[in-house]
């Protein structure tokens, strides 16, 4: 559980969910701030704010949140930028987690939806493929003779056949493709298909693999390389409302229980 040197910014890795939890210590900045914006810092790729942490409120200071969207297996730095009501930056220490170990498999994951991150069991079955704009055309006059000609190359496709474990594991999936049909693949321990947002343009679904190589229901997934969608943040990993309205009676209940909203997304 990194700390920066200022004591603002904390970082978990959350092995079993794939994602970092973040937590910003209000009284540990050194001035007043009224909103926060968290940026992801990795090697080789641009700095970008974390999705749902983009200038957003933070009542004295503080703020808690994930970050679901980070690569696997690679080193990941975290830092806070806070804001004070005149509008001034102000900069904490930097912190960096490592993202390895997270359980095999292929995660499938919705943007700004941390909840519906779902690990699957699969295989690519066929990719990547990508076609060519264009075309060959005969030679006005010219017998036997055509030229090409190339406009660019489509993004490539994908068919990646993943498998349900269980009955949550497949409602999951379900509820994941119910929601949206952009998806961030991440492929951990199975080295199948590149990681990255895909677009699934059709979904088949089978009551078990023919050859009896996976376990449960499969899923097979058309899919096509895309671009990070846009869109801010819905969620925190491990906790949501219903969990809250299970856990305490009433209200008075949680606020003897929980002092801030901050105390209580970081008991999630």
């Amino acid at each position: 559980m990194p700390t920066g040197a200022d004591g603002v910014l904390t970082a978990t890795w959350r092995l079993e969910a794939a994602a970092v939890s973040l937590e910003v210590l209000g009284s540990a900045w050194s001035s007043a701030v009224v909103e926060v914006r968290i940026v992801r810092l990795v090697a080789g790729e641009s700095d970008v704010p974390v999705r749902g942490a983009d200038r957003v409120p933070a009542v004295g200071g503080y703020w808690a949140g994930s970050d679901h969207e980070q690569p696997l297996g690679s080193s990941v730095t975290y830092q806070a930028i806070g804001y004070t009501a005149a509008g001034a930056a102000v900069l904490s220490s930097m912190v960096t987690v490592s993202t390895e170990g997270a359980p095999h498999g292929i995660w499938l994951k919705a943007a700004g939806r941390p909840n519906l991150t779902v690990r699957t069991t699969g295989r690519a079955s066929d990719g990547p493929v990508s076609q060519t704009q264009g075309g060959v055309y005969d030679v006005i006059g010219g017998t036997g003779v055509a030229v090409a000609s190339v406009a660019g190359v489509n993004a490539s496709t994908y068919s990646l056949v993943v498998s349900s474990e269980d009955a949550g594991v497949e409602a999951s999936i379900r509820a994941l493709l119910s929601t949206t049909r952009v998806i961030l693949v991440q492929d951990c321990g199975h080295d199948v298909i590149e990681p990255g947002w895909y677009y699934v343009s059709q979904v088949s679904r089978a009551p078990r693999d023919p050859h009896y190589l996976l376990p449960g229901r499969v899923h097979t997934l058309s899919l096509t390389r895309t671009g990070v969608p846009a869109g801010g943040g819905q969620g925190v990993i491990g906790w949501s409302y219903a969990a809250v309205a299970t856990t305490y009676a009433s209200y008075a209940a949680l606020k003897a229980a929980r002092s801030s909203y901050f105390n209580l997304v970081r008991g999630a």
